[in-house]
């Protein structure tokens, strides 16, 4: 690079996933504080997934399979 060549800036992407165990439960504050942490660091949130009562002990996340 020349003195007077600048870097280019390259926009930094995320996509957010968000899960919970049971139908009794919401995604709601997961989906708050991963939209504050990708945004206090600079990321553009691009896409979002979320399953819902889905276990994580199980392979099968539609929503993340999906990405």
């Amino acid at each position: 690079m020349t003195p007077h060549e600048q870097p280019v800036a390259r926009e930094k992407r995320a996509a957010l996933y968000y899960r919970v165990s049971t139908s009794d439960q919401s995604t709601a504050m997961q989906q708050g504080d991963l939209r504050r942490f990708a945004a206090a660091r600079g990321f553009t949130v691009y896409d979002e997934y979320k399953d819902a009562a889905i276990s994580g002990a199980t392979k099968s996340r539609p929503a993340l399979g999906s990405a």
